[in-house]
């Protein structure tokens, strides 16, 4: 499911960017939104369609909405 996908790249993307930041202890919310935020950002971006075959605003149109995944074990991000 292209959910799961999505989900599973926000999640290696978080990981990566926590352990560049040197594995600071918390939860790691901050690097999930912000890796939720480029991947989401990246999707938008790059038409489901080629520019050949129809316009972008169609190809949104076409694409079912993204739903976004939620931390694992229900985290909260940090005051």
């Amino acid at each position: 499911m292209a959910s799961e996908s999505i989900e599973n790249a926000v999640r290696e993307l978080a990981y990566a960017k926590w352990e560049q930041a040197g594995r600071p202890a918390g939860d790691g919310v901050d690097y999930w939104l912000e890796a939720e935020s480029e991947i989401c950002q990246a999707s938008v971006t790059s038409p489901k369609i080629s520019s050949t075959r129809g316009s972008r605003s169609e190809a949104a149109a076409a694409s079912p909405p993204l739903k976004l995944a939620k931390p694992a074990g229900g985290a909260r991000r940090a005051s």
